[in-house]
């Protein structure tokens, strides 16, 4: 599994400064498949909604450019050396007491995309920013939450069929290696409504791979999802 989803991790650590679109691709999916915020990804474009952009269209990832550290002459070296020496050693400051973060409340009204157990576990890491959820080959998959369809294709690498929806200005969740993808993008999905049948995993065990995005960084998934 870690390998097919390389190239989506690759995409994300070293991200081109251009993106051009390709057919089938969404403002969405592109900010998905590099590990940005849409909203960011729209502000530095200048695109506003509904958002929509066109393949050949050249896409800003990196606005503010590469950033080139400039090595200062001998001369002033020289002079902040001194400087450096003549000043006298400030005693240590004792570190600041960290402050725990605040515990956010569950979001309401989620449900699992799919009934089977958890065949793998969220790590945080590149290589699985998600949870794979077993079943049968054709189960139902559905929306853990209302929201609009803003991807439903194969152009993704390493989530086979994937469908991504938005909840909201700051919730996405992505439902990949589909057998069959029942809802095209710009559909509106209630809760629990069927939206894919499930496929097979890398290794060729039927899975659901399912992802949950806050303000564009991955989250594990039972942050939203109801214990069970």
């Amino acid at each position: 599994m870690a390998a097919l989803l390389a190239g989506c991790s690759l995409r994300q650590t070293f991200r081109p400064e251009l993106h051009t679109v390709a057919r089938g691709e969404t403002l969405y999916s592109i900010a998905w498949d590099y590990g940005v915020k849409w909203q960011n990804l729209a502000r530095w474009n200048d695109i506003d909604p509904p958002y929509t952009i066109y393949p050949g269209q050249e896409l800003t990832l990196d606005p503010y450019g590469p950033v080139r550290a400039e090595s200062p002459s001998s001369d002033k070296a020289e002079e902040t050396t001194r400087t450096t020496r003549r000043q006298p050693a400030a005693s240590p400051t004792p570190a600041p007491t960290p402050t725990p973060p605040a515990s956010r409340p569950r979001p309401e009204g989620w449900r699992w995309p799919a009934g089977g157990a958890v065949l793998r576990a969220y790590t945080g890491g590149e290589s699985l920013s998600g949870i794979d959820i077993g079943g049968k080959t054709g189960d139902t998959v559905h929306a853990a939450q209302a929201g609009r369809v803003v991807y439903s294709g194969t152009g993704l690498k390493g989530y086979g069929n994937l469908v991504i929806i938005k909840h909201d200005e700051q919730f996405l969740s992505a439902y990949g290696y589909n057998r069959k993808l029942l809802v095209e993008q710009g559909r509106q999905v209630e809760v629990g409504e069927a939206i894919a049948e499930m496929g097979v995993g890398p290794n060729q065990q039927p899975a659901l791979h399912f992802e949950v995005r806050r303000d564009g960084a991955p989250i594990n998934p039972r942050e939203v999802l109801p214990p069970r």
